[in-house]
């Protein structure tokens, strides 16, 4: 019985193969069509790796600190930000604000406009192109605000995204944009902000680490001077007693003036590569690969017309299938 049936599906199938044929190349029609009223996006994408120019200075002394208490440990790790705190930062509204900043080439307006009023234009639809001044010229009734709105800040993330590969410590970073060369002006943007806000949170951290350094050598500073002191004054009132009490609290006071003196001098030398570190802190993203611009809309239109194509196929074969079937049962119940 499934034999007769199955020969009977092949039969009814290869009978409407051209109507078949005739409905998916109508849909997957369509389909393209529906994909060319799509606006244009354009990805711009560049791979980078963060370097920072401030090295592990000096490891030494750590055995004194622990002997002390001190925390020492300011150099040991590297003072580059986490790449997993990137996305926190471009999240942040101070970056966001930078980016709408941005200056970009509207080639549909020709004009030159900041990130920030393109997205109020972008939700106005009365613009009118005025390409004989280069200028923008909208309706007496629409005003471009230049500060910022909370929405323009949301719609930034519609923009811009950021990739992370901690394995290999590479960035891809991207921008969707309707425009080519603004997509690219707006990566570009997205870089250059993203290194001047890393840089500035290692200033500050680079910053606080000195201000515990300066207090440390402040403090170790007056107890460098005080057991000098007090070392001094025993030299001088024990000069001509020579006994075996005195040489042992000779020994004492040396071996805690040295002690002093040598945490002293790490705290000091930490102190001076601390400023130095200062001075030559910046991020810097070496790019592995120069920014590519595509227009994901051809991807697009592939996807729909092959969706549409797929869709009205399975579509028509199961309208072919059991269409008798249905015919049936409907009868059937009358």
């Amino acid at each position: 019985m499934t034999e007769i049936i199955l020969k009977d599906v092949v039969k009814r199938i290869y009978k409407k193969k051209y109507h078949l044929i005739i409905i998916t190349v109508f849909f997957s029609i369509i389909g393209y069509l529906i994909s060319l009223d799509k606006d244009d996006a354009f990805l711009s994408t560049t791979l980078l790796i963060p370097q920072n120019n401030t090295e592990n200075k000096s490891s030494i002394g750590n055995s004194f600190a622990g002997l002390t208490g001190i925390n020492f440990n300011l150099n040991n790790t590297s003072n580059n930000i986490p790449m997993a705190i990137y996305p926190k930062i471009i999240e942040t509204f101070d970056f966001k604000n930078e980016i709408l900043k941005t200056k970009l080439y509207i080639e549909k307006i020709d004009s030159t406009i900041l990130f920030s009023d393109y997205l109020i234009l972008k939700k106005n639809k009365d613009i009118i192109n005025n390409k004989q001044n280069n200028k923008v010229v909208l309706d007496s009734n629409i005003i471009i605000p230049s500060q910022l709105n909370v929405s323009n800040i949301e719609s930034i993330n519609d923009y811009l995204n950021i990739e992370i590969n901690n394995k290999e410590g590479i960035l891809k970073l991207s921008s969707s944009f309707e425009e080519p060369i603004a997509s690219a002006q707006l990566l570009n943007s997205f870089i250059i902000n993203l290194e001047k806000t890393i840089t500035n949170l290692n200033l500050r951290k680079l910053n606080n680490e000195l201000k515990y350094l300066d207090t440390l050598l402040l403090t170790k500073h007056k107890e460098y001077i005080n057991i000098q002191n007090i070392f001094a004054k025993f030299q001088d009132e024990n000069r001509a007693i020579s006994s075996k009490k005195n040489e042992v609290e000779f020994l004492n006071l040396k071996n805690e003036y040295d002690l002093i003196f040598s945490i002293y001098t790490e705290i000091k030398k930490k102190h001076e590569n601390k400023k130095l570190e200062i001075n030559e802190n910046k991020i810097i993203f070496s790019r592995i690969d120069k920014i590519k611009v595509v227009n994901k809309n051809e991807f697009n239109r592939i996807n729909y017309t092959l969706r549409y194509t797929i869709i009205s196929l399975v579509l028509s074969l199961f309208f072919l299938v059991f269409y008798p079937y249905i015919i049936k049962i409907i009868l059937s119940i009358k």
